[in-house]
């Protein structure tokens, strides 16, 4: 699955506990979690999630930066197909906000083996 990140956005952290989770970046500079390191990531670099372990991203820069996601085995990304931002509906903030209160969206993932594992400070 390939996804433009808004400029400063940062996903929810949390876990895939039936998936292994993979990114390539394709453009711009990200910062990841992986468990509990911080992982500083470049256009061509690759970053590996084992499934069960906390992670999440953000976009460093002030313009907009691409990924390749990549799940094994796959599945999660059908939950971007039926919730995910559009070209034209992009509002990252407001997505996350959704995300964070939308019983709909939070069932959603929970029936994807998915844990939102938000905390202070993810993005220090």
């Amino acid at each position: 699955m390939e996804g433009t990140i808004a400029p400063r956005f940062g996903n929810v952290p949390h876990t895939h506990n039936s998936q292994d989770e993979g990114f390539l970046v394709l453009q711009g500079r990200f910062r990841f979690i992986n468990g509990d390191q911080y992982i500083d990531a470049g256009a061509g670099d690759f970053v590996y999630i084992p499934s069960g372990t906390r992670h999440g991203f953000k976009n460093l820069l002030d313009v907009e930066s691409r990924l390749m996601v990549f799940y094994t085995p796959a599945g999660p990304e059908q939950f971007f197909l039926d919730y995910g931002m559009r070209e034209d509906n992009y509002d990252p903030e407001s997505w996350a906000h959704r995300l964070r209160t939308d019983s709909a969206l939070q069932e959603a993932l929970a029936g994807m083996d998915v844990t939102l594992l938000p905390g202070e400070g993810d993005w220090d």
